[in-house]
């Protein structure tokens, strides 16, 4: 029986939990008691999830341990916490490199795991480096599992992560525009999120690439057509990639 140990659980970490805890994995959970309420909520919620009284019991039961804390905490945290030689340790931790892993925790394995928020449901994506037969077939559920060749190819792939909130907000917009003309609130909230997610949907099932998607879904001078083309003329897609350059330079800084 494989026990999984959390120093940290936040937001991510819990959601990696749930997502462990549901899938049928056979593991046990050991969570540091911060944060106190999530701690105690995936304790009542699963059997196998317990809390530890310090992180040092989260480390001395645990086969893998899971490090989740805020990146300013890691020094603070982790210095004084003795690993096993070979013992697992996995960072959840944004911009927490390789080296600096191994040299908190001197002789144990060390890897990166980017999960976003619906891994609870046991979706991607989710990035690891360097690849670990242990954590793949912990994930062996999850969807989309992308093992980068390089900790900079980890790194620019989360920069992709910083659309989501513009995600929702292009959605948002769009319904409100369809209001604005006309539509009722409820059909253009549910048109709209139907519509999003089939061309998702489209996408991964696709095995051409996103370009050619973006031919076949217009008609030249159709509306699909004429929107993008404004768009392009405008320099939207350039900015869009511009924003993601923003949030590599700033992920490659620590900010």
């Amino acid at each position: 029986m494989t026990t999984l140990g959390f120093i940290g659980t936040g937001t991510i970490a819990a959601a990696v939990v749930e997502g462990l805890a549901s899938s049928g994995a056979g593991c046990d959970f050991v969570l540091s008691p911060r944060s106190a309420n999530i701690s105690r909520q995936l304790a009542a919620r699963f059997d196998r999830v317990v809390r530890a009284s310090c992180n040092e019991q989260v480390v001395a039961t645990s086969d893998i341990v899971f490090l989740s804390t805020l990146p300013a905490q890691v020094e603070s945290v982790v210095r004084d916490l003795r690993f096993r030689p070979g013992q697992l340790l996995c960072s959840l931790v944004a911009g927490l490199d390789i080296a600096e892993l191994s040299r908190l925790a001197d002789h144990s394995q060390v890897c990166r795991l980017v999960p976003l928020p619906q891994v609870s449901r046991r979706k991607g994506p989710i990035l690891l480096y360097p690849d670990n037969p242990q954590l793949r077939d912990l994930l062996s559920g999850f969807e989309d599992i992308i093992r980068c060749q390089t900790e900079r190819e980890l790194s620019v792939l989360t920069a992709a992560s910083s659309v989501m909130s513009t995600f929702f907000s292009l959605q948002a917009s769009m319904v409100d525009g369809l209001i604005e003309q006309g539509a009722g609130e409820e059909s253009a909230d549910r048109y709209v999120r139907a519509l999003f997610l089939e061309l998702s949907e489209t996408a991964r099932a696709s095995t051409k690439d996103l370009a050619s998607l973006s031919e076949r879904h217009e008609t030249p001078g159709g509306l699909n057509f004429q929107t993008r083309s404004k768009l392009l003329s405008m320099g939207w897609f350039e900015s869009l990639q511009t924003c993601v350059k923003s949030a590599i330079i700033s992920r490659s800084s620590g900010v």
